[in-house]
């Protein structure tokens, strides 16, 4: 059996169709969206959204996903979904 390298267009094929939220997730720069489809595409729940308490953000306002990042690291969370939040939360793609 031989063994070949995948392209990164068949990559990110096997992605969209292993991962229905890859597309959500790689949004173009600045794309906005309300911290509950953040949670829903990262696969977390916000217990106590203490992130936007600090320059006390409406927690219902669209956010751009690198402010939802540093927000959510200063809220009380748990993880639903592994897989999706470590596919959302790798640095390379926070845009």
């Amino acid at each position: 059996m031989s063994t070949r390298i995948l392209t990164e267009t068949e990559i990110i094929k096997r992605l969209d169709y292993m991962y229905p939220t890859w597309k959500a997730i790689n949004k173009p720069k600045n794309q906005k969206h309300r911290p509950a489809t953040w949670c829903n595409m990262a696969g977390v729940f916000i217990y106590d959204p203490d992130g936007w308490r600090m320059d006390k953000k409406n927690f219902l306002a669209p956010i751009t996903k690198k402010e939802f990042i540093q927000r959510l690291s200063f809220s009380t969370t748990t993880t639903l979904d592994l897989k999706k939040y470590k596919l959302f939360s790798n640095r390379k793609n926070w845009k």
